[in-house]
């Protein structure tokens, strides 16, 4: 690793898609102590939208809103997912000052020098779940300071989950484009990756950021993980709905994560499959 110049500031973004994980490991990050405080969601769907953006320096807030994250080493930074980004530009594009402003060049106004995680999720199905959990329950996370989980009395929808796998897929797109505009090169973190190994996952970053691994690194978080019997049922039911009726649950689901896991690979390290998958999706329209 190389060694960092103790006084300056290493500023991130975590580039997150709904329920990849991003408010466990903002939580895992912001206990550490090193590595950014306060470091959730900063942009909100409610700032955006109250915020009258004719009157506001682009630089400044987000130099503001970069330095009230950081940790007393000068490591600062926060979560943002692809909706966000997209529904800022949007709101931008409605005044003349920032009319010209889009997802992929509005990093004219981040700080020199940002470093970027994105974290993605290699189960879409598991994460769409997840997501259409959320949009019918309402809960968010699950604090472990709580002695019970709360009741969740919900109803199976595969048109939900169908819904939330696509838009999932689209924001993973947001980021993409993102990336390959900028000539990026993020850290790439997967959800998979980061509850299997929590301390791993911390000192990837240390790495990534150049900031020297404590003998006494904080591994800790207040989160606990949503996944549950209701889940497994739904992922079942989703399979069981779909066209491969006559395949035994358990081979569909692992023919169909194959078929996803292969899909996503190309989608991140093929192009002319990208034109492809947007060419059959136009001509279907799905």
């Amino acid at each position: 690793m190389k060694n960092r110049n103790p006084k300056q500031k290493i500023n991130y973004l975590i580039c997150a898609t709904p329920r990849s994980g991003s408010s466990l490991l903002c939580n895992l990050m912001a206990n550490t102590g090193i590595v950014g405080k306060n470091n959730s969601e900063r942009i909100s769907t409610d700032l955006i939208k109250s915020t009258d953006w004719n009157k506001v320096d682009l630089k400044e807030f987000f130099k503001k809103i970069f330095g009230s994250t950081s940790t007393p080493n000068g490591v600062s930074g926060f979560k943002i997912q692809g909706h966000q980004i997209k529904n800022l530009v949007k709101e931008l594009n409605k005044t003349h000052r920032y009319r010209k402003v889009s997802v992929n060049n509005i990093i004219k106004f981040f700080p020199k020098n940002l470093k970027y995680i994105w974290l993605s999720r290699k189960d879409k199905v598991r994460q769409a779940i997840s997501l259409s959990k959320v949009w019918k329950s309402g809960i968010l996370f699950i604090n472990k300071k709580k002695k019970r989980r709360p009741p969740i009395d919900i109803a199976f929808d595969s048109g939900s989950i169908m819904g939330a796998v696509e838009k999932i897929r689209e924001e993973e797109v947001i980021w993409r484009n993102f990336f390959e505009k900028n000539k990026i090169e993020p850290l790439k973190l997967e959800y998979e990756e980061v509850t299997r190994d929590f301390r791993g996952t911390l000192i990837k970053i240390l790495n990534y950021f150049e900031v020297p691994v404590p003998k006494s690194l904080i591994v800790k978080t207040y989160l606990l993980k949503q996944s549950d019997e209701l889940s497994e049922k739904w992922i079942e039911r989703y399979y069981k709905t779909s066209y491969y009726k006559k395949i035994p649950s358990l081979y569909k689901y692992k023919f169909f994560q194959l078929l996803y896991e292969i899909s996503y690979k190309l989608r991140q390290n093929y192009k002319p499959y990208n034109k492809f998958i947007d060419f059959v999706k136009e001509k279907l329209r799905i």
